[in-house]
């Protein structure tokens, strides 16, 4: 099965480029061996992070180093609940709901419990034996039990008592069987708790064991890290059964055991994930990313998942792969919410506070947000996602927009671009019309039309006619002035101008003007209510006035403005997105007035910028984005 080098190894780009993967070109009309970048979960090389999730209901509750998820699985939308909400801490290890209705949360800070209502906390205070409690168990008298840095403990009702002498101490699992039998596992092996009495299992002495479970055939399975799995069947109590990768395992590194109601167990891994039917195992892997589309047919995933008798992820259950690939996801969440003398702000940050390529609002109203190569979509009560684990290619967003009949399109470095509805997307490659499969700007314009501006590969610009369906495509330097298109501009007039690395073009009445120079590549540009044209560079702010450019004097103490993006307000003013937060020009008196951290942003580090139509604006940074609604005068 899989090693090291295969698929979802370090090495497969380098392994298969070399034409040592044993592929037969001949059955898949190729030439020569693929060139192709692997989607990798997580790569756990230190310490494992125990994944653990509750379904109550129709919501799953799923923990992760930024708070609780809980989604809704009929909707697939979701909230996230932070220490702005009443966590103890926002590096969450397991939930558990008991038979009365509350929740138990245990994290790095100690354990929480929500009764539906209200969450109250509990720390070494109340009897814990260490605030880091990776692992929560309810027994079958209702006792409810913790894993802990530093033992076990259960919990009385209104204390937790600590259970002395235990043969290991620094645990990451706990789980009780079904005669009761409370079974813990951590760095130094794993212990049986009988009564009172500690029984330690020499086979797993110094084995570093992460996750336990204990299914409904009375079997008791121990994940370790790099060790496999060791399962202790009821009929021989004294001896172990080992699985490893090469039983059909995805790695010997597992990280989570769970069993699903149809009586299979599942084992995340470093490297897949695996289920065992009692029969035998089935391994699903990430998907690979096509570095060249153009050479190779889109379907080359199919013959490599069948070469190492794989499964992609995208066939795993939704709510099986929700929670097993968890931590790949970007969960947005408020994390902080202030009110001030500027007005009202509140902060959403995925859990690892990954920056915001893109922020857009669709025709319905819908918030979207690009981060990595995953879109997440807000309307107002909910999030949604769309991942590489959903089957976009595994590959940066770097522009987004929305038309004016609700259909989001995105560009991605290296994948082509995106077509996004509500609840589907289909994917455009050069084969279907694009100059490259690089993307960096993409624009509606007011006649339906969609351009894409390339930012690599092929230089050049493609037009998408919607309603005809139609494409065009220009690939020429020298009539778009550059060979990178930054951004692109639409004037509700009808015209369109494309910024590049040497300056800006128009595309008029189907003629394309001569290229008009700059000092600096172009970031952003936008076209004002008066028709003008304003770009942002890494020097600062200009507008064109005729084919000249008009240089905007700077804002107090600065010599220059890195310009990101610019947004032009109905009142006039220039909204920029800059390194040192944002930057507000009303070129009507050449005043400026700027809103950083200070005022209430996330990060001065600011990377667009959008409205809604209540007025409120929407700030992309660096770590997240900002919503603010501006005092009333």
């Amino acid at each position: 099965m899989n090693s090291d080098n295969d698929l979802g190894g370090v090495n497969d780009g380098i392994e298969l480029q070399q034409g040592t993967n044993p592929l037969n070109p001949e059955d898949d009309d190729r030439k020569t061996a693929p060139v192709f970048l692997p989607l990798h979960l997580r790569d756990f090389t230190s310490r494992p992070r125990p994944l653990n999730h509750a379904q109550i209901g129709e919501t799953l509750w799923i923990a992760t180093d930024g708070g609780i998820v809980q989604w809704d699985i009929p909707t697939r939308t979701y909230v996230r609940t932070t220490t702005a909400d009443g966590l103890v801490h926002n590096k969450v290890y397991a939930v558990l709901p008991d038979a009365t209705g509350n929740v138990w949360v245990g994290t790095q800070g100690g354990v929480n419990c929500f009764d539906g209502a209200h969450w109250s906390s509990f720390s070494q205070a109340q009897g814990l034996p260490h605030p880091i409690v990776r692992a929560l168990a309810l027994a079958p008298d209702g006792h409810l039990w913790a894993a802990t840095a530093l033992g076990v403990a259960h919990f009385d009702g209104v204390f937790w008592k600590p259970i002395e002498e235990a043969p290991i101490s620094n645990l990451y699992a706990i789980t009780i069987d079904r005669a009761g039998n409370v079974w813990v596992g951590g760095e130094g092996g794993a212990a049986l708790l009988t009564g009172t009495e500690w029984e330690s299992l020499p086979a797993l002495s110094g084995i570093w064991v992460t996750t336990i479970a204990a299914d409904t055939r009375g079997r008791t399975w121990f994940g370790t890290w790099g060790a496999g799995i060791a399962i202790l069947e009821p009929a021989t109590p004294n001896e172990l059964t080992w699985v490893t990768r090469d039983d059909g395992m995805a790695d010997n590194f597992v990280q989570t055991l769970l069993q699903s109601e149809n009586d299979l167990l599942w084992a995340r891994t470093r490297n897949g994930i695996s289920s065992f039917d009692n029969s035998g195992w089935t391994t699903y892997v990430p998907d690979i990313t096509i570095e060249s589309q153009s050479r190779y047919r889109v379907d080359i995933n199919r013959a490599v998942h069948r070469w190492f008798g794989t499964r992609p992820l995208t066939e795993l259950p939704p709510t099986i792969a929700l929670i097993m690939t968890a931590e790949e996801r970007p969960w947005f969440g408020i994390t902080r919410q202030t009110r001030n003398a500027t007005g009202l702000w509140q902060h959403y940050q995925t859990v690892d506070g990954a920056p915001i390529s893109g922020l857009v609002h669709d025709a319905e109203g819908r918030l979207w947000v690009a981060t990595g190569s995953s879109l997440s979509t807000f309307d107002g009560n909910g999030w949604a996602m769309l991942t590489p684990f959903e089957g976009l290619p595994d590959r940066t967003i770097m522009a987004l927009t929305a038309d004016s009949k609700g259909t989001v399109w995105a560009g991605t470095d290296g994948s082509g671009a995106l077509r996004v509805n509500k609840d589907q997307w289909t994917h455009l490659e050069v084969q279907h019309g694009l100059i490259s499969s690089y993307i960096y700007a993409v624009a509606a314009a007011p006649d339906d039309s969609i351009w894409f501006g390339s930012g690599g590969g092929l230089t050049g610009a493609s037009r998408l006619k919607t309603t005809a369906n139609t494409w065009m495509t220009v690939n020429r330097a020298d009539v778009l002035g550059g060979r990178t298109i930054h951004t692109i501009a639409v004037d509700p007039q009808g015209p369109i101008w494309f910024g590049t690395e040497q300056g800006v073009v128009r595309f008029a009445n189907n003629i394309w003007d001569a290229p008009i120079l700059t000092g600096a590549p172009v970031n952003a540009a936008t076209v004002d209510s008066e028709g003008r044209l304003w770009i942002g560079t890494s020097t600062g702010l200009s507008y064109l006035d005729g084919e000249r450019w008009v240089n905007v004097k700077m804002p107090n103490n600065l010599e220059t403005l890195n310009v990101r993006d610019i947004f032009a307000a109905p009142d006039s003013q220039l909204w920029c997105a800059t390194p040192k937060g944002v930057h507000v020009l009303d070129p009507r008196g050449d005043e400026w007035h700027s809103l950083t951290t200070v005022e209430g942003l996330l990060s001065d580090d600011v990377l667009k910028i959008t409205t809604d139509i209540q007025g409120r604006f929407w700030f992309a940074t660096t770590k997240g984005f900002s919503l603010w609604q501006p005092a009333s005068e």
